[in-house]
């Protein structure tokens, strides 16, 4: 079906609807505040491939250049075998803030890609590499996708691409949804990079919604430059 409005402006629509019926409520059932398990000395570096640039920031420099949200935003992947998961961010800062901070925002353009490293791939991360055109498309969190399939996708709200510094992660059980799940998170401690989806990626196939688009305990965001 073809859609009037752009998608952005269509995920905001329906955010400011869904705060009109309770739905906002529900995906922040945990509460919007820095309380949870972020410790102060947390750090991630950002460096850019084939330049000296490198930067590393604690949790505590992010939140005291008020960087840091305590909002909970939701996302999805697809086991292979069918199972949807939502995955919880908190205590989060947007890549296009961390990016700017780091003042390597002019290496993420069209055709660049970030490489992760890891506590597991610590000389990097080769399940799967972030392009900028991932990031920068208008990127929603589904709000009624069932435990292996989705409801028609009619229910959404805009969410941005983070690197979050306490996540949770759930299977969606048979009954509930997306935004139950989330809002019955458990959070723990930990570095996870957090990336929406669209409604071609959502429904797509192979890498496009799976879980490694979204690797856990990152110690390097790694901007690879255009070639």
């Amino acid at each position: 079906m073809q859609k009037v409005f752009s998608k952005q402006n269509l995920c905001k629509l329906v955010a400011t609807v869904a705060l009109a019926v309770g739905l906002s409520f529900m995906l922040n059932a945990v509460s919007s505040d820095k309380a949870l398990a972020a410790t102060p000395d947390q750090q991630i570096t950002v460096s850019v491939q084939g330049t000296t640039i490198s930067e590393t920031f604690t949790y505590a420099d992010l939140d005291a250049a008020g960087m840091v949200s305590g909002d909970v935003t939701g996302y999805l992947y697809q086991k292979p075998t069918g199972e949807w998961y939502v995955v919880g961010a908190k205590n989060s800062v947007t890549l296009a803030d961390l990016l700017d901070a780091a003042g390597v925002s002019s290496y993420w353009g069209a055709g660049a890609t970030i490489m992760y490293k890891t506590t597991d791939f610590p000389s990097g991360y080769d399940k799967y590499f972030t392009t900028y055109e991932e990031t920068a498309r208008s990127n929603c969190f589904y709000t009624a996708v069932g435990a292996t399939g989705l409801a028609p996708l009619t229910s959404w709200v805009d969410t941005p691409t983070v690197l979050a510094f306490d996540y949770s992660q759930a299977q969606i059980a048979e009954g509930s949804d997306s935004a139950k799940t989330l809002a019955a998170s458990t959070f723990t401690t930990g570095t996870r990079f957090c990336c929406g989806l669209t409604d071609d990626t959502v429904n797509g196939i192979g890498t496009t919604s799976m879980g490694k688009r979204m690797p856990t305990e990152i110690t390097e965001i790694v901007i690879r430059p255009a070639a």
